[in-house]
């Protein structure tokens, strides 16, 4: 949401970008990147009630950090998100409220970037798009071959190689590299 140039910028295509990161700077000050459940629309400070500010917080605790069990921001809110900014290279400014454009939402905890319109050294009209992200989020051999032997198995996709479950399903972790086989 954030207008200015892009003075850092980690994307590929075919490549995860996971909630607590930051991937991108704008004029030199870092966005982090987070999975709450809904976007945040306004920049946050103490005492703000919602659903944004309740979300916020979920993730900051599911991050590993110190924050509210609450739908409201507190100044424990402020410390986890600058604590954690600051653990990612995107220190926030010490104020008293979050803003808004310093964080880019994801709609996951971890996302498979499909592409990336935005460079180093783009200059940005604010609402225009960073990344764009696939839309899978699971893949599943279906069906099965009846006759398989009981088992995890590797599927072999060109060069790209990723291990199934019993059940067929790719992990997540490995989704990023079956998404970017050029096969």
């Amino acid at each position: 949401p954030r207008a200015g140039r892009v003075s850092v910028i980690a994307c590929d295509p075919g490549t995860p970008v996971s909630s607590g990161e930051s991937i991108l700077a704008i004029d030199g000050t870092g966005v982090v990147a987070l999975a709450t459940t809904v976007p945040g629309w306004r920049d946050l400070q103490v005492g703000d009630l919602g659903q944004d500010a309740g979300a916020l917080n979920a993730e900051l605790r599911r991050l590993g950090h110190e924050a509210p069990e609450s739908d409201e921001v507190t100044q424990e809110t402020l410390e986890a998100y600058r604590e954690l900014a600051r653990s990612v290279g995107a220190p926030a400014q010490a104020s008293d409220s979050i803003s808004a454009a310093d964080i880019l939402w994801l709609p996951d905890d971890e996302v498979v970037v499909a592409d990336c319109p935005a460079r180093l050294g783009d200059t940005l009209a604010a609402g225009d798009p960073v990344l764009t992200l696939l839309s899978a989020s699971t893949a599943r051999i279906s069906p099965l071959p009846t006759d398989a032997i009981d088992g995890g198995r590797i599927l072999s996709i060109g060069a790209t190689q990723v291990p199934v479950d019993v059940d067929g399903h790719v992990a997540s972790e490995h989704l990023a590299a079956l998404l970017s086989s050029e096969t």
